[in-house]
């Protein structure tokens, strides 16, 4: 039998709620995929899906951009992983081809700084790769 896994972007916070679920002794879950992510319209530092994000055991992910500052992804990465959790975030970058030499060292750095271990992940379907 064949193994695959599910991911998608969690967008639509009430849908993503309505299918997260306590696992007793584990925490919550969410039951639409394996992993969930959030983007530049959702990875807000006080918004809604952050704190939805904050809460579930899945592994996440969040797309990372020119829109995003180091600073801000160096405090993005200690709310979605404050415990620094080996595999728990995966950062997907998002830069094209134009960018990421510019963009993805500072990116490096910040996440460095903080000691959260993330998953780099390059979004493929993005110009981030050859």
């Amino acid at each position: 039998m064949d193994t695959f896994f599910t991911a998608h972007e969690a967008m639509q916070l009430d849908l993503e709620q309505a299918l997260t679920r306590e696992v007793p002794g584990k925490g919550y879950y969410n039951l639409s995929a394996h992993m969930v992510w959030i983007g530049d319209r959702t990875r807000q530092i006080l918004g809604s899906h952050v704190e939805y994000f904050r809460g579930i055991c899945n592994p996440i992910g969040c797309k990372v951009g020119p829109s995003m500052s180091p600073a801000e992804l160096r405090q993005l990465v200690q709310i979605l992983n404050p415990d620094k959790v080996e595999g728990r975030l995966v950062i997907i970058t998002r830069y094209g081809h134009e960018k990421i030499d510019a963009m993805l060292p500072e990116h490096i750095k910040a996440v460095q700084a903080t000691g959260v271990p993330v998953v780099w992940q390059a979004d493929g379907v993005h110009g981030n790769t050859v």
